[in-house]
């Protein structure tokens, strides 16, 4: 197995949309170069949020955990690369403040890399799952 390139995964802010208990959210990511070939512009993409929040101005402050798909109240995620959907495992969000349309967020994870196989272009490994801690600022709406 292979490390995939994380640092690579940066976030550029990202959009919440959120309506009555139910949220979806769109992280954009800064494009990148993969293997010196190809500069890949992706998001991820979490839909089927479900939080015991009826605004946005109560998400402020608080901390939801999430068990990972397949166990029941998995959040659906996923992140397109090299020509696949590459499942995302939220476990946990974070809210901060709101300030306006803007609200703080620390979102972790794991993207899973093996459920496609996603390899490595030179060495044809397969790359490992591997964690993230993404903090960014969306925009809500």
């Amino acid at each position: 197995m292979e490390a995939f390139p994380k640092e690579k995964i940066v976030t550029n802010g990202g959009a919440l949309s959120f309506d009555k208990r139910k949220a979806s959210l769109k992280i954009h990511l800064m494009p990148f170069e993969y293997h010196g070939s190809e500069t890949v512009e992706t998001e991820i993409l979490i839909d089927g949020i479900e939080l015991p929040v009826e605004s946005l101005e109560s998400l402020q402050g608080n901390t939801y955990v999430f068990p990972v798909n397949p166990e029941d109240g998995y959040i659906d995620g996923s992140v397109y690369l090299e020509h696949a959907h590459h499942p995302v495992d939220v476990t946990k969000i974070i809210f901060g403040k709101l300030k306006g349309s803007k609200l703080e967020t620390i979102i972790e994870g794991t993207v899973a890399l093996s459920c496609e196989g996603l390899e490595h272009p030179e060495t044809e490994e397969e790359y490992d799952d591997f964690s993230f801690g993404l903090s960014l600022v969306v925009t809500t709406g």
